[in-house]
């Protein structure tokens, strides 16, 4: 479990921008390394967990789960070694639950990477995913869950400044590449109360795409101030 005070992003409804300032307290990692969680029940109220321009890896996994791990070199920066994990010889998966305004970020002047692998996986309470690209590049999130990824939207508040949501992007000012992805895959996905997928564009450039991969997807009802959305697109700012 990883606790926090959460509140160090805010959303911007109007330009459909995000803006982040240094959380209190944070679990950080190195400029462009992976920090990584795999173990059972993952809970995260309020927590905020950073890794920029690098990649955040959280797998909830049942017993006597096996998890490849393989280590790769980034091209950009040879010295910085990256990780690969591969879940293919399991299907043993518990449960991932973000709340109270927890955070995952991996923005940067070039976003960074960040995967969740789970049973379930859910984000309420104003909790957010954020890939944030601040000058040129792309960023990636991959949400995979076995039976069901559930976003619980959240009513605008001095104290709850931004939408439950799992975002990509390209901010204002900054360049696209157009190799962002967003990618979620899993059985049921739900989302109610403003809860919120997508990959923004406010600056230039390309931005990429958002594949979701669901059985069945539920959406049901908004906030005060916002509508659920799906979506991939081109905001003017």
């Amino acid at each position: 479990e990883v606790q926090g005070n959460g509140l160090h992003l805010a959303y911007n409804p109007g330009s459909f921008s995000i803006s982040r300032s240094t959380p209190t307290s944070q679990l950080a990692a190195s400029n462009g390394q992976t920090l990584a969680f795999l173990g059972g029940d993952v809970s995260i109220p309020g927590g905020n967990i950073t890794a920029q321009e690098g990649h955040i890896e959280i797998a909830s996994l049942g017993s006597h789960a096996t998890v490849g791990l393989s280590p790769q070199t980034s091209p950009l920066s040879p010295q910085v070694s990256e990780w690969n994990f591969d879940y293919t010889t399991t299907n043993l998966f518990k449960d991932i639950d973000l709340s109270q305004q927890a955070s995952l970020d991996v923005s940067g002047s070039d976003a960074g990477s960040l995967q969740l692998q789970g049973r379930n996986i859910r984000l309420a309470d104003g909790a957010i995913a954020l890939a944030q690209v601040l000058s040129s590049g792309g960023g990636n999130i991959s949400l995979n869950a076995a039976e069901s990824i559930e976003l619980n939207g959240v009513n605008f508040s001095p104290t709850t400044p931004t939408p439950t949501g799992v975002y990509i992007e390209i901010a204002p000012d900054a360049v696209g590449d157009g190799s962002s992805q967003l990618q979620v895959n899993t059985n049921q996905l739900t989302l109610t109360a403003g809860g919120q997928i997508g990959l923004g564009m406010g600056g230039s450039g390309s931005s990429g795409s958002v594949d979701v991969n669901a059985h069945t997807i539920t959406a049901d009802g908004g906030s005060d101030i916002n509508h659920i959305r799906l979506f991939a697109g081109v905001v003017q700012v």
